[in-house]
């Protein structure tokens, strides 16, 4: 398995900052080798699982299915796949823009200026990542701003750090046309002016598609195939988990579905899906992370809430550093019972699993441990401050 250090595309981690942007194909290719190692049918077969490949057909009595040559006969089926990303409707586009799935691929090219098309994880991510190989990035979003599903502070303060990464943002902006360029790249006419792009990537969230092999007898609902608390599809011997049911591709979430999937299909158990309890992370450059509701969640859910925010900005060791990641933003009830959370910092990713297990046992704000990370104590416990000081009688 190859390190990061012997990847060529890496060579500023050694302080040689490139003179020309770092190919993503080096990038991409390095990653693959490694998930590849991982994921090999050597390795899968070491744990019991046997890899087909082929396109499986489904018989009408849903008791077997048929891959290649082979018949296989079973009473339950899980089915793990990701939703398509769609085709892009943009204006006298003459030719597609890249797809996320193709920048890998050692025959593209990768010209400046690169346009990103989308407001989602995975174009927050890819920005993150071009910015980081020296690329001149402009992330283009039809909404007022990016994660427009989440709450606006932290969609804030990710756009602080893409642009602090020098990705340029043009948030509220709609494709009115697209003109081939005479050189090379396309024109872009949007509702604030033109933009200029060699390379357009589509990085829009992926929607459902129904698949061609799928059985017919499905049921979906809107953007989404639809399962039950349990993850069962409307034919009680399919189970399903990722993005094909809707949502972020992240796999965090895909993971949590997979297991609860896996052993109802399995087992005959009920284990319900709890989202509210399930935190997820997007990698952006500090990661930003969630759990549970949004505030607009919770006060269309309970009413009365409470909502505290800290950062780590006042502290002594972020002057000292000058460097002011870590911020927090919690959603309580007036007891003090947290419903959700934000966090996006350099320990924001192991943060969360704290206050998600504190959630699972319906804890509240008080119940953090006094120390989680180097980064996150002091702002929780200013936190808790506040809490405090809203609720003098708690004290006791």
């Amino acid at each position: 398995m190859k390190t990061w250090a012997e990847q060529p595309c890496f060579s500023v981690l050694d302080g040689q900052v490139p003179s020309s942007p770092i190919p993503l194909s080096h990038w991409a290719t390095a990653f693959a080798e490694n998930w590849a190692a991982l994921r090999s049918a050597t390795q899968l077969a070491s744990l019991g699982i046997e890899q087909l490949d082929g396109l499986p057909q489904f018989k009408a009595d849903l008791q077997s299915v048929q891959v290649g040559d082979r018949n296989l006969r079973t009473r339950r089926y899980l089915l793990a796949l990701d939703a398509a990303r769609p085709t892009p409707p943009l204006p006298g586009m003459l030719t597609p823009p890249q797809l996320l799935e193709q920048l890998g691929q050692s025959e593209v090219a990768l010209l400046n200026p690169v346009v990103i098309l989308g407001e989602g994880p995975t174009a927050l991510s890819l920005s993150h990542c071009l910015a980081g190989l020296h690329h001149q990035v402009t992330l283009i979003s039809s909404h007022a701003h990016l994660l427009p599903k989440e709450d606006a502070e932290a969609a804030l303060w990710v756009q602080a750090h893409l642009e602090a990464k020098g990705v340029t943002l043009s948030t509220n902006t709609a494709i009115q046309a697209i003109h081939p360029l005479p050189s090379q790249g396309q024109e872009l006419i949007t509702s604030k002016g033109k933009i200029k792009a060699k390379t357009l990537v589509w990085a829009a969230e992926p929607s459902l598609t129904s698949y061609s092999w799928l059985p017919a007898q499905l049921r979906y609902t809107s953007q989404k195939l639809w399962v039950n608390a349990q993850l069962q599809t409307s034919q009680a011997c399919i189970y399903a988990c990722g993005s094909v049911l809707g949502g972020y591709t992240l796999p965090d979430l895909a993971e949590h579905e997979a297991k609860i999937a896996l052993e109802n299909a399995l087992t005959s158990s009920k284990v319900q899906v709890h989202y509210n309890s399930v935190p997820w992370v997007i990698w952006t450059d500090p990661p930003l992370a969630r759990v549970g509701l949004t505030e607009a969640q919770a006060r269309a859910q309970y009413g009365d809430i409470l909502v505290l925010q800290g950062s780590g900005s006042g502290l002594a060791g972020a002057q000292f550093q000058a460097s002011y990641d870590g911020w927090c933003k919690l959603v309580l009830l007036p007891k003090g019972q947290i419903l959700g959370a934000y966090l996006m910092g350099i320990a924001a990713a192991e943060t969360i699993q704290v206050i998600a297990l504190v959630m699972r046992q319906q804890g509240r704000i008080t119940d953090l441990p006094t120390y989680i990370s180097a980064s996150y104590t002091a702002i929780l416990a200013q936190m808790v401050d506040q809490w405090h000081n809203l609720h003098p009688r708690q004290r006791v």
